[in-house]
């Protein structure tokens, strides 16, 4: 199993660090600049990505698999997965599925009207 972290704008950097470490996991943190304190974890993985428009979000969905784990605030790169059947989750810890991402981004098309 990875863990792949959206992590331009995570905000739970150091709780995903935490929780990874007491599980023995290593997660990849994805991003288009260094993030210095995963770059320096020897309990993680920083990968950085060019700064086109959802650079981070194509590296993830490319190699994210089945019994993989997201970590996204990302709609978009939530749905992918979710087809992909890829579990993902939000940055407070809810699933987001394809029924439930499906829904919330009709929502925001919605409200974008």
């Amino acid at each position: 199993m990875k863990i792949f972290v959206d992590a331009d704008a995570c905000p739970a950097k150091k709780e995903i660090l935490e929780i990874c470490r007491r599980h023995k996991v290593a997660p990849i943190f994805v991003a288009n600049v260094e993030i210095p304190a995963i770059a320096a974890s020897s309990d993680a993985q920083m990968q950085i990505v060019s700064a086109d428009f959802d650079a981070a979000d194509r590296w993830i969905i490319d190699r994210a698999q089945v019994g993989d784990l997201i970590l996204t605030a990302d709609l978009l790169l939530a749905q992918h997965a979710a087809r992909k059947k890829v579990d993902v989750i939000n940055f407070s810890g809810d699933a987001l599925t394809d029924e439930i991402v499906h829904d919330l981004v009709a929502r925001r098309e919605i409200q974008q009207f």
